[in-house]
């Protein structure tokens, strides 16, 4: 399986590419949502999920998942967020399947969260 990750900082980004490298998936991480909004329209069937932040300048992860929902419905999305505030309302009011993942986390929890939104490890392709 195929995972876009989107953080505006540098290290999220890269840790969480590390953590899902681990557990077997391929990824292509992006800093600015923008820029990861193109790369999904070159071939929005090319990604399994999308792992975003929640919280990034020019354009939010709701944002960005509007977009990517516009080319590909049901795509499962990952928010992360270092924010307290409760974002379930927000989450559960979207037309796709997406769950939030609070910073920091831990691998297993990362892999939690893409099993809520329908990761299924058997499925993997690297």
């Amino acid at each position: 399986m195929r995972i876009l990750v989107v953080d505006d900082q540098a290290l999220v980004a890269q840790v969480t590419t590390l953590h899902l490298e681990a557990l077997g998936y391929s990824v292509f991480s992006c800093l600015e949502p923008a820029l990861a909004l193109a790369e999904f329209e070159k071939n929005p069937l090319g990604f399994d999920f999308l792992v975003t932040d929640y919280a990034m300048p020019g354009m939010s992860g709701l944002d960005l998942a509007e977009a990517v929902w516009a080319l590909r419905e049901g795509l499962p999305i990952v928010f992360m967020t270092g924010y307290g505030e409760d974002l379930a309302f927000k989450v559960l009011a979207l037309p796709g399947p997406a769950t939030i993942l609070h910073k920091p986390f831990r691998r297993a929890g990362l892999k939690a969260a893409l099993e809520t939104v329908g990761a299924d490890p058997s499925e993997r392709r690297g």
